[in-house]
């Protein structure tokens, strides 16, 4: 596969050719260009780019995608899936890329940065998404130079952790048990004090 995405905080220019388009039609219209020539020669080749940001929309101007074109739906806010008003707004982004692109050619992405506890929202997405989507990546913040590196708050963050690398495996499993063996596992004693937490 092939990653094309432009750096964070897209800067655009001002010539002719831009003038008028969305920063997703300037995007992906560069991307499916790609695609579209590199399909030729190498067709069992992915072209991937993320929906993020200003370019988070498909663009109007695409009915569909070159076959070998694949988007991560990234940064979608996944803490905040339990509500139904996030979890809609969130599904109809998919959904209009899902249209848009050949089967199996969307890709999960979230950078979670610490914050909330959410084993129930990773399942919610990755049940949904099972049978769609290529798979799911998840970005862990880590401290800037000159700091040391780190993983910020491992014991909250790895109830997450350890949630989605396990619904990764299989999605359908029962939630309520894996909470129960990760606090029994990760706890020991303390198990019921910190579930209660």
């Amino acid at each position: 596969a092939m990653d094309l995405w432009p750096q964070d905080g897209m800067h655009r220019c001002d010539c002719e050719l831009c003038a008028g388009k969305s920063d997703s039609e300037l995007v992906f219209g560069f991307i499916n260009r790609v695609a579209q020539e590199l399909y030729t020669t190498h067709p069992d080749r992915l072209v991937t780019c993320g929906a993020y940001s200003s370019y988070v929309q498909p663009p109007a101007s695409i009915k569909k995608f070159s076959p070998n074109v694949a988007v991560y739906i990234s940064n979608r806010g996944r803490p905040g899936f339990v509500e139904d008003g996030n979890w809609k707004r969130y599904w109809d982004l998919v959904s209009a890329w899902k249209e848009k692109l050949a089967p199996g050619r969307l890709i999960r992405g979230e950078n979670n940065r610490g914050g909330p506890i959410h084993p129930r929202a990773f399942a919610k997405d990755l049940r949904a998404l099972k049978g769609i989507s290529l798979g799911d990546i998840s970005e862990i913040l880590r401290s800037k130079p000159p700091q040391k590196t780190h993983w910020p708050d491992p014991a909250s963050n790895h109830l997450n952790y350890y949630v989605h690398a396990n619904l990764l495996w299989d999605a359908d499993q029962d939630l309520d048990a894996l909470l129960v063996e990760y606090y029994r596992l990760f706890y020991g004693p303390a198990a019921d004090a910190m579930k209660s937490a």
